[in-house]
């Protein structure tokens, strides 16, 4: 009998290892009989229903042969087999059953001769894997200050436990303050076989942490890791939050050739092919991905992307609609949702995006910047508290700054415009890979208009030409730039300026009234109360609304830019 028992397990373990997971289950199920139901053989016949798709098969194995209380292991393989049928209520009843504690941890660990050789999961990051699960119960619940609790947990058990960490930083569950303070604490040291794997952990963990906070630090990569396509990933989206999407595009280019599936890779290339105005290439990609993952949220966000860049918005909040049905947790999914309502004007509606998001993404200051953004538009008082809680999440974020500035201004406060600007500036200059970038431009202008009304002339002009540096033909730029000559009396800049801006928008009012104004001036009248004058009447005319320019961002995380125009 001893001799025909291990042959069944040797080939239960053979098909397991070729993935002939039904091969599996037909000999596990003869082992089973033949050790009259030893504790060992049950556990391999559930693994291999499990690994075969049979979640709830495995699950009754385990449970109608008493499995579930005694030992630890099972408890945990039927929490999982819940977990795939979505039964996130029984995965924590589950799991919290209160022999769930360190003694029957040790009691299971005494039972390995028991269970047999599954070092899995039998090893000390059981209670790593139980803390993960929980979580992600908890999240799928959204009970999200547990599920944070929990994947913290997981870390601190294991600190090779990716997909706790991943979880913590791709959902935003922690501030990027509070994942570094987290991380400080972790016991890399301790669990790390040597410091040469630990500064490995710690590189691959913070150099993503660096990104997602735009604390950009200068890490090198370890020699083993420098193939790892992870490492790649983390390169192109630093390129990718420093606007620079050519060179993130040729980074995911390279990474999508080796693994065309790579999850977070993708989510940035269709962000950088939003960013383009690729709507080719997009279409390729939406069409391929519904092709051959029409399961996956990112298939459909892709072709949400594609009609939002097409500017169909009806029909890009068709699909971004089915994609956070397929995974209502896709912060990035929610926030596209939002960008298609923003687009044609409906504020209510892209608000209400804009909060799912917020609430699946509590860690994340975009969420609050768009909603921020869509209450200035609608001229809401609760604009400025949204802004500053993005501010609280990411006091060095230049957008957030620059749309604080501009608020500012706007309500007439300007020393207080004039200091977030100046800081998102500092910032963007502080990054070499911010600074050529074109979405900075209207940073610029905003700044030399408040520069403007605080009569720092030169600084106005100044930071005008580096807008113009950017986007040399936009006649705005211009406009403002000759209004600044005009109010230093310097009327032959002020008309070249003026002749330029209507060489590229001859409709625009106001720069035809100061161009008339200032040839009537160099005709010997009264300059200071020409100027007045037209300054006046354009104060009238236009007031201090802001004109918006629609970006997006990458994650399909679209920021709306306001442009000051000239009063």
């Amino acid at each position: 009998r001893s001799m025909k028992l291990e042959r069944a397990r040797v080939l239960v373990q053979d098909s397991l290892e070729r993935h002939l997971y039904e091969n599996a289950v037909f000999w596990a199920d003869k082992a089973v009989s033949v050790s009259r139901g030893a504790a060992h053989d049950v556990f391999v016949l559930a693994q291999a229903l499990f690994l075969g798709g049979h979640y709830r098969r495995a699950a009754q194995w385990l449970s109608s042969n008493g499995l579930i209380q005694s030992h630890l292991v099972c408890r945990y393989l039927a929490a999982k087999c819940h977990a795939q049928c979505a039964e996130w209520k029984r995965v924590i009843d589950l799991l919290d059953i209160p022999a769930v504690a360190n003694a029957d941890a040790e009691l299971t660990r005494k039972e390995l001769s028991d269970i047999g050789d599954t070092s899995l999961i039998l090893s000390t990051a059981v209670d790593s894997a139980i803390c993960y699960l929980r979580g992600t119960a908890c999240q799928a619940l959204e009970k999200r200050a547990y599920a944070r609790k929990n994947y913290k947990e997981a870390l601190r058990h294991d600190v090779f436990c990716y997909e706790a960490f991943n979880s913590l930083i791709s959902h935003h569950l922690l501030t990027p303050q509070e994942a570094r303070e987290f991380l400080d604490s972790l016991p890399f040291d301790e669990q790390c076989s040597d410091s040469e794997e630990g500064d490995s952990v710690k590189f691959l963990y913070y150099s993503q942490l660096d990104v997602k906070s735009q604390d950009f630090q200068e890490r090198d990569v370890p020699a083993l890791l420098e193939q790892s396509l992870d490492v790649a990933v983390v390169a192109m989206e630093q390129h990718y939050v420093n606007w620079d999407h050519d060179a993130a595009v040729q980074i995911s280019k390279q990474i999508l050739k080796q693994d065309p599936y790579h999850p977070q890779c993708l989510l940035l290339h269709i962000g950088c092919l939003v960013a383009q105005e690729e709507t080719n290439d997009l279409f390729l990609l939406a069409h391929k991905l519904v092709d051959d993952c029409p399961q996956e949220a990112i298939s459909w966000y892709a072709v949400g992307c594609y009609y939002l860049s097409c500017r169909k918005f009806d029909m890009a909040r068709q699909f971004f609609s089915k994609a956070t049905t397929i995974d209502p947790l896709f912060g990035e999914g929610w926030l596209a949702f939002g960008h298609a309502f923003a687009h044609e004007g409906e504020h209510d509606q892209a608000v209400a995006a804009y909060q799912t998001a917020a609430r699946h993404m509590p860690g994340c200051h975009v969420p609050l910047l768009l909603i921020g953004q869509e209450y200035v538009q609608m001229d809401n008082i609760l604009a400025e508290k949204f802004l500053k809680q993005a501010l609280t999440i990411a006091p060095r974020d230049p957008d957030v700054l620059h749309e604080l500035g501009v608020l500012k201004y706007q309500s007439g406060v300007y020393l207080k415009a004039e200091k977030y600007l100046t800081e998102a500036i500092g910032v963007v200059d502080q990054h070499t890979g911010m600074v050529a970038q074109l979405h900075w431009e209207a940073l610029l202008n905003n700044y030399g208009h408040v520069c403007r009304k605080l009569g720092k002339f030169d600084e106005a002009i100044q930071s005008h030409k580096r807008a113009l540096s950017l986007i040399p033909h936009n006649p705005s730029t211009h406009s403002a730039l000759g209004f600044v000559y005009s109010l230093m009396g310097e009327r032959m800049k002020a008309v070249e300026e003026y002749h330029k801006a209507l060489e590229l928008k001859r409709e625009d009012s106001f720069t035809v009234q100061m161009l008339s104004n200032e040839l009537e001036l160099l005709a010997d009248v009264d300059p200071l109360q020409g100027i007045e004058l037209v300054a006046a009447s354009s104060q009238e005319d236009d007031g201090s609304q802001g004109s918006t320019e629609t970006v997006d961002d990458g994650f399909g995380q679209s920021e709306t830019l306001s442009d000051i125009e000239i009063d």
